[in-house]
């Protein structure tokens, strides 16, 4: 909101209906809640890490994976799997509107 951007609407996709007509199978663990944005997919952790709101991983568009947290202030913090490395600036913003979508389907 401080830097007055948009964001384009993301794309939905539409489940195959072959997928309903598969004979169902034993009972599993619920996954983790994934959203693939593009080229950035973000996981939502089923324990919160301690001191944060919401935490997870991310992995971007080259490869490279972080773990991410939500602060009780609102402020997402990254720590990459690689010291040192920075996603580009499209990566970032893929992660952040994935991470909003998460998190409003989360109830936050």
């Amino acid at each position: 909101d401080d830097l007055g951007m948009t964001f384009p609407e993301p794309k939905v996709v539409v489940a195959d209906d072959d997928a309903t007509h598969q004979t169902p199978s034993l009972p599993q663990e619920p996954a983790e809640p994934e959203l693939m944005h593009d080229n950035v997919s973000v996981t939502v952790d089923k324990i919160v890490r301690p001191g944060a709101l919401a935490s997870g991983s991310v992995t971007f568009s080259d490869g490279a994976t972080a773990a991410w947290q939500l602060d009780q202030m609102g402020r997402i913090g990254l720590i990459p799997s690689r010291e040192g490395y920075k996603p580009s600036p499209e990566d970032i913003q893929e992660f952040q509107v994935a991470l909003q979508e998460e998190m409003h389907k989360s109830g936050f």
